[in-house]
Formats: C-alpha cells, structure tokens, sequence
C-alpha cells in the first residue's frame, strides 16, 4: 500500500472515530438535558396540582375542625337524646352546611353509633353503624386510629356519591374521642378542577403518600 493511501486511511479512520465520538458526546450531553428538564417540569407540574388540591382541601378541613369544637354541638353529642339541645345543634350544623363545598355535613356520635348526615332537609339522614359492616368499618378505624383529622376517599351509601371525606375527631372536656365530624368534596370536582387545568401530553396521578 503506498503512503499517501495509507495516510488518507489514517485520516479516514480518525475522522469517523472523532465523528462518531462528537455525535456520542452530543446526545450524551442533550440527554442528560432533555431528562433534567423533563425531571424539573415533572416535579413543578406535581407541585402545581398538589396546591390547587390543596385549595380544594384545606377550606373544608377548617371548617370541619370548627364543627368539631363548637360547643352547641358537643353538649348535644354528650345528651343526644335532649330535645332542646338537639335542635340547638341542628340550628348550628346547618350554619356550617350552607358553608361547605357540597352543601353537606355528616355527625357520627360515638355512644350510640347513629350517623348523622345533613343535606339541607327539614331532618337528617340518619342510620346506625355497625363495625361487622364493611361500609361502616371507616368510623370504628377513625375512632380508633385518628387523633385530629384523617382524608378518606369512599361511597356514601346514604347519599350514593363517593368524595374526599374529612373525618374530624371531635372530643369532650376531659379529651375523649366522642364523636366523627366533617364534610367532603365530590370527587368529580377534583378531577374536573386536575384535568380542566392539565397540560396536553401530561397524565396526573394521585398517590396515598402512606
């Protein structure tokens, strides 16, 4: 083989190792990139949403946590067979019914079991709970594991719409758990309020940290 020919060989060779090597480095680098900026769009997107569930949220848990120090209610909670105190409480229920979101409010007394749910009506939806029931077992592991407030997503089968449940503890004088209180969020708002404000290409999900 002569020189020149082997030279431009050499050179030949060099020339796809450097170019192969630079287009290597490229996507190397725009990789790396593309991911970082996928990561940190992932992380704002997931931010973005977790507040405005936050939003959703948080007014109805406040609201809930005042039901559940009201003192009207409480002296009816700890007498629920006094007539007076019953519609005293009834009158104050009502005031935080028409403040929530879905226009509901929800009592279970813990003594008598009886679940107490208020949309608006001349009277109460009411049935007992029973813990060897399924669909009951939420407030016997509310009483029994909760201290303040706990989210539980389920079907109310008195009033056949499943939301965001905000379980409050209510207590007497002396600090015992006497009562589960609160209200919900239908849970097509929140996917309404997720999807109406979703970025096209991005898919949202909503994960029990626990």
């Amino acid at each position: 083989m002569k020189l020149r020919t082997r030279f431009l060989l050499v050179v030949s060779v060099l020339y796809i190792l450097v170019g192969l090597g630079t287009v290597y480095l490229f996507y190397s680098v725009t990789g790396d990139v593309i991911a970082g900026f996928a990561e940190r769009f992932a992380a704002k997107e997931a931010q973005i949403q977790k507040n405005r569930l936050l939003t959703l949220i948080d007014r109805e848990v406040v609201l809930s946590g005042r039901l559940a120090d009201d003192y009207v209610i409480r002296r009816w909670v700890l007498d629920e067979n006094n007539e007076e105190a019953r519609k005293t409480a009834y009158l104050q229920i009502e005031g935080y019914r028409k403040l929530a979101r879905d226009k509901e409010s929800f009592l279970t007394i813990a003594s008598s079991q009886n679940y107490y749910t208020f949309t608006g009506g001349s009277r109460p939806v009411v049935a007992t709970l029973k813990a060897e029931v399924p669909e009951h077992r939420w407030f016997f592991q509310t009483m029994k594991n909760v201290d303040t407030f706990a989210l539980n997503t389920d079907k109310d089968l008195l009033v056949q719409r499943t939301k965001v449940w905000i379980n409050t503890i209510m207590r007497d004088h002396a600090g015992r758990k006497i009562a589960v209180v609160g209200s919900g969020v239908n849970i097509t708002v929140i996917l309404e309020e997720i999807i109406g404000n979703q970025e096209p290409g991005i898919s949202v999900y909503l994960v029990d940290e626990k």
